[in-house]
């Protein structure tokens, strides 16, 4: 199937919307009446023009289509790329995807690669394959299958077919990927905006936030935090991105909807560019 770019660009430029024109009796002077901006989009502070890749779940067409053209953007406008995690499973090439990250952090200018619950799933059935068998009903077998071995189906496995597997797929990943997943950050911070595969609990400091909190979520994730610091976060798929007060979701939902999803964050000002299949 031939695959097709479809963007979409949200410009918010500016923050403050303003009613029509009303005219003050006293004076005969015309005044614009603000309209309140749920979003405070004003408030975004990054220190350089940030572009946020939504989760990959195995989609390497789309990495790379959406990194071709965040590239050119960044060529113009300089930044940073960062990824939210979540690279393998669910999708058809969760090797492809970690073979081109695991080349480009090691090269000039490598992205920000942040660590989702399906790396930590991944690399916990590569440690403890008997505890960690639930990877397998949460797309781990789609990334076992990218690594031409045979997934098995956990119902009908023994711990020693467990056993063997996770031997067979440690010996399939090359050691830049070991490297790679070893080396993924929990979080990063640019000016008063927060990265992390799954938010951050609002009530808790950031230097503070829990590797569980920071990878697998918290119940008020999307509640504005007091220090008005900004949450961009992945994990929770929808068909578009969700924005609240200073809270946005890039997860696009790639493996299941085709679409993979970038913020570009500047000061006062978001974008999305996306690509579909």
């Amino acid at each position: 199937m031939q695959c097709g770019i479809w963007a979409m660009e949200i410009r918010m430029t500016c923050t403050i919307h303003y009613l029509p024109d009303r005219v003050l009796p006293e004076t005969g002077v015309r005044e614009r009446s603000p309209v309140f901006d749920p979003y405070q989009i004003d408030t975004l502070a990054p220190e350089e023009p940030l572009y946020v890749i939504g989760d990959v779940h195995g989609c390497l067409d789309l990495l790379e289509r959406v990194l071709e053209r965040v590239w050119k953007l960044r060529e113009r406008s300089g930044g940073r790329i960062i990824l939210v995690g979540d690279y393998v499973d669910r999708g058809p090439a969760s090797a492809g995807v970690l073979s081109l990250l695991a080349d480009l952090a090691a090269g000039n200018a490598p992205p920000t690669c942040l660590k989702g619950n399906h790396e930590i799933m991944m690399m916990e059935f590569l440690r403890e394959p008997t505890r960690a068998i639930d990877w397998l009903m949460h797309g781990g077998r789609a990334t076992l299958r990218s690594y031409g071995l045979d997934p098995l189906h956990p119902f009908y496995a023994t711990k020693a077919d467990l056993d063997r597997l996770a031997e067979k797929l440690a010996d399939a990943i090359p050691p830049r990927v070991h490297s790679f997943l070893r080396d993924l950050k929990l979080s990063t911070r640019s000016g008063n905006i927060f990265v992390s595969h799954a938010g951050a609990d609002p009530m808790v400091p950031l230097h503070r936030q829990s590797p569980d909190t920071l990878t697998w979520g918290h119940r008020s994730r999307a509640t504005p935090r007091p220090d008005g610091s900004w949450v961009i976060q992945g994990h929770l798929a929808g068909r578009r991105p969700a924005l609240s007060a200073r809270h946005l979701i890039v997860d696009t939902g790639a493996s299941d909807t085709g679409c993979l999803t970038t913020a570009v964050l500047q000061p006062g000002k978001i974008e999305f560019v996306s690509v579909r299949a």
